[in-house]
């Protein structure tokens, strides 16, 4: 069976016998195997030659790789790069936190009504009594006020508050239902007894109190609760009664 050559060289014998070249005669100075070895060494110098070229294939393919790698290398360095830039800026807060101090009273009217007397009648919503059958001891009538608590002061700094009540003056105003005397008292509860009511804080007209506390009073908010008493004895002159309770507070 005959195969084809494919070597390509020009000069080429052609498809030949592959014992051929050991089988021919030579000459005195080898001329046949000569030949022979020319042919073999031309087909070597192909087979170099598509190796080389192969070699610069696959190289070229290699550097190509090795390129894009560096490519690639080069574009992550640089993302990694844009990922580690940074910056900042700066806001400046200002603020002054001042002094605030408030005072609220909810019910600012202790109405005792017309018509009262010594005996504790009469009574009803806020207001309620307590007597005493002791000698001319009378009545306390007891006000209530219809919000608890009654009094709220806040304060972002320490306070000092007072209370100061003005006289029991003016026309048709009993003479011995005084504040000097003690007729207006409060408290922090509802007394159960003349005694208890008497017990009471008496208000000044003159010097301002200290309802309970309020000195040197704590920041924040607080509230107060004060039961008014006013007291009606047999010995009181008749007449009315009209005071302005006023509290003060300064931080």
């Amino acid at each position: 069976m005959l195969r084809r050559h494919d070597c390509g060289l020009a000069g080429c014998p052609g498809p030949a016998d592959p014992l051929a070249g050991r089988d021919a005669p030579t000459d005195a100075h080898g001329e046949k195997g000569k030949q022979t070895f020319r042919h073999s060494s031309s087909a070597m110098g192909v087979d170099i030659a598509m190796n080389t070229r192969r070699f610069s294939v696959l190289r070229n393919r290699r550097l190509q790789s090795l390129a894009v790698a560096l490519g690639l290398s080069a574009s992550m360095l640089s993302m990694g790069s844009a990922l580690a830039l940074g910056d900042s800026g700066n806001v400046t807060v200002t603020a002054t936190n001042t002094a605030r101090l408030s005072l609220t009273v909810v019910d600012s009217s202790a109405d005792y009504g017309n018509g009262i007397g010594p005996d504790g009648l009469p009574v009803g919503g806020e207001i309620s009594s307590v007597t005493s059958t002791n000698g001319d001891e009378g009545a306390y009538f007891v006000w209530s006020p219809s919000v608890n608590p009654n009094i709220t002061v806040k304060s972002n700094k320490t306070w000092t508050g007072s209370v100061l009540a003005t006289e029991n003056n003016g026309l048709g105003a009993s003479s011995t239902m005084k504040i000097a005397n003690g007729s207006l008292r409060f408290g922090t509860s509802v007394p159960g007894t003349y005694a208890a009511a008497a017990a009471g804080t008496a208000f000044d007209a003159v010097t301002p109190l200290d309802p309970g506390g309020w000195t040197n009073h704590a920041s924040g908010v607080s509230t107060f609760h004060y039961y008014y008493f006013l007291r009606v004895d047999w010995t009181d002159e008749i007449g009315g009664f009209n005071s302005t309770v006023t509290y003060s507070v300064a931080n």
